[in-house]
């Protein structure tokens, strides 16, 4: 899994609306999600990096089930993965 650097990282407001589960976690504690994003912008910054805005279209919680993070925690071909998780995302998200 790739770990963010340590400045600056990207942030998100989501309401209990949207992922329930948010009313029975703690501050300070660390969860995994699966997030549906659609981008919305790309920018070429002047020292060359890139920045993308997102729109949340879908996330749900990873306890919904475990076994989806596990299996593509646990694949290395970038195709094999796209292809998991496109069914997960089919399973868990209404189109």
């Amino acid at each position: 899994m790739y770990d963010m650097p340590t400045q600056l990282k990207p942030s998100m407001y989501i309401s209990s609306k949207d992922l329930p589960e948010l009313k029975k976690w703690k501050v300070g504690e660390s969860y995994d999600l699966i997030v549906n994003v659609k981008q919305t912008s790309l920018t070429q910054n002047t020292d060359g990096t890139m920045e993308g805005r997102f729109e949340i279209q879908n996330i749900i919680s990873a306890e919904k089930d475990p076994m989806d993070m596990e299996t593509l925690n646990e694949i290395d071909d970038n195709d094999e993965y796209m292809k998991k998780a496109s069914k997960i995302k089919a399973k868990h998200f209404v189109q």
